[in-house]
């Protein structure tokens, strides 16, 4: 007996254009909830073998709707204890994501990846969702006249995660970039 199912959500798509021919129905069984497909495996290399059959871009968009479908379904708190896979989904559907309010949320949603990683002593995986908050940031414009007190903080993670883990030179380049940059005068948590 398997004691570990695995689950696949899959918005809109049919079973036949997932699934190569390979597998039967009673391999990998679906039921459908509204307009998604929901497939229940009992096997986790069934599961990947299934996920690798999904073109790359489809499993961008896919995780994508999967972060939205948590953000929005999901209470503050619940977001919080789920941060860390909530800004997995969210970091893999990255490149779709358009909107400066969005990209906000999902800075924010790292953030707090990275420092329940960090309480954990996972600092691989804080480092990860640090930088990868302070790359978001970066690619705002203006990002200081945005959200200065976001701002800060993202640097500050990184700059922590980067003490813990030893690696000085990157510390002293960002912030020398940090420094350089004409807004951290109109920083009033700087000043």
């Amino acid at each position: 007996t398997l004691s570990h199912t695995e689950t696949l959500s899959i918005g809109n798509v049919s079973s036949g254009s997932l699934i190569g021919r390979r597998f039967q129905s009673r391999e990998i069984p679906q039921f459908k909830q509204g307009s998604v497909f929901i497939y229940r495996f009992t096997s986790i290399q069934t599961h990947k073998a299934t996920y690798e059959m999904i073109e790359p871009k489809k499993r961008e968009y896919m995780h994508l709707e999967i972060a939205r479908s948590q953000r929005q379904l999901m209470s503050t708190e619940d977001i919080e204890e789920n941060a860390r896979l909530i800004a997995i989904n969210f970091n893999e559907g990255l490149l779709h994501v358009s909107e400066n309010e969005e990209k906000i949320f999902i800075i924010k949603i790292n953030n707090i990846a990275g420092k329940k990683s960090k309480l954990e002593k996972d600092l691989d995986s804080s480092k990860t969702f640090n930088f990868k908050a302070l790359s978001i940031l970066q690619t705002l414009p203006e990002y200081w006249s945005i959200d200065q007190k976001l701002a800060f903080t993202v640097i500050e993670e990184a700059c922590d995660c980067l003490f813990q883990t030893g690696d000085f030179a990157t510390i002293e380049s960002l912030t020398n970039e940090l420094f350089q940059n004409k807004n951290i005068r109109k920083c009033s948590i700087c000043r």
